[in-house]
């Protein structure tokens, strides 16, 4: 994604993501990281936003255990990490419309997290702006924190998942762009 992409095709990226957020009339922006955190700074800049909120997953000593939550990321499913907001961010959310941004939404696991954090530190979510989905597993975990989540998801893109077959690597067809989501 943006760590591996041209700066040229980076700033389409963000061109694109801010017309969705735009859109949704935030507040604020919440950015996932990791590199969710690379499109959340320039998104809240170009709508005219003064800063932005940097969720992480390193906790510093002041952190609130409270204003965390579990992530198993598809991209390290044997690793358990955490999702923090810095409690001197949280009043950046409390009682306010804010549009999340990351890369992809695969799984939902990540995102799931975060919306779950934002909602402990009193944020009303707007909308959910991302470059891609993939697959649909991550429509069924935000339907399962509320049925409104995934209808809040915009994407410049959507991929399917993949599975090697006897002719190579081939699109999983429940997974492509026009399948039907998970109930």
């Amino acid at each position: 994604m943006s760590n591996q992409t041209s700066f040229l095709i980076e700033r389409n990226i963000v061109e694109r993501m801010t017309k969705h957020a735009r859109a949704a009339a935030p507040d604020a922006i919440v950015g996932i990281p990791t590199l969710g955190l690379t499109y959340a700074r320039p998104v809240a800049e170009a709508i005219g936003l003064a800063d932005f909120v940097a969720l992480g997953h390193s906790r510093k000593f002041w952190y609130d255990e409270a204003l965390s939550g579990t992530v198993v990321s598809s991209t390290s499913p044997e690793q358990s990490k955490r999702v923090y907001l810095d409690p001197a961010l949280l009043e950046r959310v409390r009682g306010r419309r804010v549009v999340v941004i990351d890369d992809v939404l695969n799984t939902g696991a990540t995102m799931a997290a975060a919306l779950e954090l934002l909602d402990k530190a009193g944020a009303s979510i707007a909308g959910i702006v991302v470059v891609l989905t993939e697959g649909w597993d991550w429509h069924r975990r935000l339907a399962e924190i509320d049925p409104s989540f995934p209808g809040l998801v915009q994407a410049l893109g959507h991929i399917p998942l993949f599975a090697r077959s006897a002719v190579g690597w081939t699109a999983i067809p429940e997974t492509e762009a026009g399948a039907r989501p998970h109930p």
